[in-house]
């Protein structure tokens, strides 16, 4: 009978046992993690120290209770259309304020969902043209856009 099986010794070539080399490694490893984690919270900590800009700055952060709207706008040659979400809000609790240059959406309501926010534009708009439609939550807002000068429109100064 062959006892070399029995009497194998799982050491690596430099005397290093099987079971030390799992234990290192598993150290290792977690030594890897620890550091991606801390790396991670400090970026964040990065992150929330960086000043906002006017444009990234809005209603939320000086008031939790309100929140921000996600938004969309989309522009044809003739148009500009918003859709905003809306979510939890009653299309008579919807106030829309229209600007050539942007519109100002809020909310007033007695629930938690309360929405303030000023979405530019990007093109300007003939303020009079605007249409809007709520249905299910979500508003859509449309305007004429103002046409562009033309060559043959210039005048001498």
């Amino acid at each position: 009978m062959d006892t070399s099986d029995t009497n194998r010794d799982d050491s690596t070539d430099d005397g290093e046992s099987f079971t030390d080399r799992l234990k290192s490694l598993k150290t290792n490893m977690s030594d890897k993690l620890n550091r991606a984690i801390d790396d991670a919270k400090e970026k964040k900590r990065n992150v929330d120290k960086k000043p906002k800009s006017p444009e990234t700055h809005h209603m939320d952060e000086l008031d939790p209770t309100v929140n921000q709207v996600h938004s969309r706008v989309d522009m044809t040659d003739e148009y500009v259309t918003i859709v905003v979400d809306l979510p939890n809000v009653d299309g008579e609790d919807v106030d829309v304020n229209a600007k050539p240059t942007h519109i100002d959406v809020r909310t007033f309501t007695s629930h938690t969902h309360h929405y303030d926010e000023e979405i530019p534009l990007p093109a300007p708009v003939k303020i009079e043209t605007g249409q809007a439609v709520f249905n299910n939550g979500v508003l859509e807002v449309t305007f004429e856009k103002e046409p562009a000068p033309t060559p043959d429109n210039s005048q001498s100064l």
